[in-house]
């Protein structure tokens, strides 16, 4: 019984020494997954990100960016922003086109991962911010708005109702009734004087033609 679980406990030493450790099984590099910054303002500091993910931890993410055509590069550490990774360009460095690319490594040394590399860098073309991107469309401000202008109030036209007369309010109405009974009382006169009967008497009326010839 003894001999037994002494050589149960020299198989599992030898076991445990001889086993592979956890991290053995993660031999791949990093996945990165970025948007290429092709071009940037003048003057101004520029962010580059990107997403890093592997099984492991994330081992040195860096940004490795020069002036377009130079020879060496400047390395920038790159820091963890909720599930992505950022490194921010100086403004001073901003100052005309530029190339860069991105390198990481996981905890166990699996790598380098990179998007872009040192003999093809991503190249930005910087412009200048007065004038926009190149190519680009630049937003015009629109027109301010007219000022206000009021409308000359309408025309007014008065309109004078044409009051109809009555026949008895007009001159020539009274004229004529006049002469009639001025006629009237005459003949009168004259048949009162009269022995003889009369059969009829003409009377005619002399006045102005209230339809003015017409």
């Amino acid at each position: 019984m003894t001999m037994t679980r002494r050589a149960a406990s020299c198989i599992a030493v030898l076991a445990a020494l001889t086993a592979a450790p956890a991290w053995a099984a993660d031999e791949a590099p990093p996945v990165i997954t970025h948007v290429r910054v092709t071009q940037a303002p003048k003057g101004q500091a520029l962010t580059i990100r990107a997403r890093i993910e592997d099984a492991s931890e994330i081992f040195a993410p860096s940004v490795y960016v020069r002036p377009k055509g130079a020879r060496d590069y400047d390395n920038i550490g790159m820091r963890k922003v909720l599930d992505a990774y950022e490194a921010l360009v100086p403004a001073e460095q901003v100052d005309g086109d530029l190339q860069y690319f991105i390198e990481a490594f996981d905890e166990h040394g699996n790598g380098p991962a990179r998007e872009g590399s040192p003999e093809e860098p991503i190249e930005i073309e910087v412009y200048d911010p007065k004038k926009g991107p190149p190519g680009g469309v630049v937003a015009v401000p629109p027109p301010p708005p007219p000022p206000d202008v009021v409308p000359p109030p309408p025309p007014v036209i008065v309109v004078t109702p044409q009051l109809e007369v009555g026949v008895t309010r007009t001159w020539w109405f009274w004229t004529i009734i006049g002469g009639v009974v001025v006629a009237g009382a005459a003949t009168a006169a004259v048949l009162a004087t009269r022995k003889s009967p009369v059969d009829f008497v003409d009377i005619e009326v002399v006045g102005p033609d209230p339809t003015g010839g017409l």
